[in-house]
C-alpha cells in the first residue's frame, strides 16, 4: 500500500526535500550567524505557510529550495576552505538542472567572490578548476538540450527566451 502509484508516493520526495531544506537552513544560519539565529530562522522557515505548501503540494520548488540552500551552505564553506568547492559545484549544478530560476545565484556568487579577501588562493588550487569542470559536466545536458533546441527550432528553451508573464 505504501509504494506504487499513489498520492503519498508522489508527495514524499517533496516532503523529504522540504525537511532537508529546514536542516540545511539551520546549518547555513549557524555557520553565518550562530546557533540562536539558526534555531529561530529554521523554526520560522519550518512553519512558513509557503514552505509547508510547497513541500506538501508536489511542486518542484521544494527540490529547488533545497539545492539553493545547500549550494549556499557549501559556498560559504568553500570560501573558508577550498576542499568544499567541488561540493558547491555539484549542488549549484543540481539547482540549475532543477529549474532555471536558480540562475539568480550566479551574480550572488560572483559578487561574493569579488569581495573575497584571499581570492588568489583559489586560482592556485587545482580544486577550483576541478569544481568548474564538474559544474560544466553536470550542466552539459542543459547546454546540449538548448543547443539542439536552437538548431532544430531556431530558439533556446522557451523559459530562457520569453519573459515571465505579468
Amino acid at each position: 500500500k505504501i509504494d506504487g502509484i499513489n498520492l503519498f508516493m508522489a508527495r514524499l520526495p517533496h516532503v523529504l526535500f522540504g525537511i532537508g531544506s529546514v536542516l540545511v537552513l539551520y546549518y547555513l544560519a549557524k555557520k553565518l550567524y550562530g546557533i540562536n539565529v539558526a534555531l529561530i530562522s529554521s523554526a520560522l522557515f519550518a512553519i512558513s505557510n509557503y514552505h509547508i505548501w510547497v513541500s506538501q503540494s508536489g511542486y518542484i520548488e521544494a527540490i529547488l529550495i533545497f539545492f539553493i540552500l545547500i549550494s549556499l551552505l557549501y559556498w560559504v564553506k568553500a570560501m573558508q576552505n577550498n576542499k568544499y568547492l567541488i561540493h558547491w559545484a555539484i549542488f549549484f549544478a543540481l539547482a540549475i538542472l532543477t529549474k532555471y530560476t536558480s540562475f539568480f545565484l550566479i551574480p550572488v556568487f560572483l559578487v561574493w567572490f569579488i569581495f573575497e579577501k584571499n581570492k588568489l588562493k583559489f586560482f592556485k588550487d587545482k580544486r577550483f578548476y576541478l569544481a568548474i569542470i564538474a559544474f560544466l559536466v553536470l550542466i552539459s545536458p542543459l547546454i546540449v538540450y538548448n543547443f539542439m533546441m536552437y538548431k532544430t527550432r531556431g530558439h533556446f528553451d522557451l523559459q530562457l527566451v520569453h519573459p515571465a508573464p505579468g
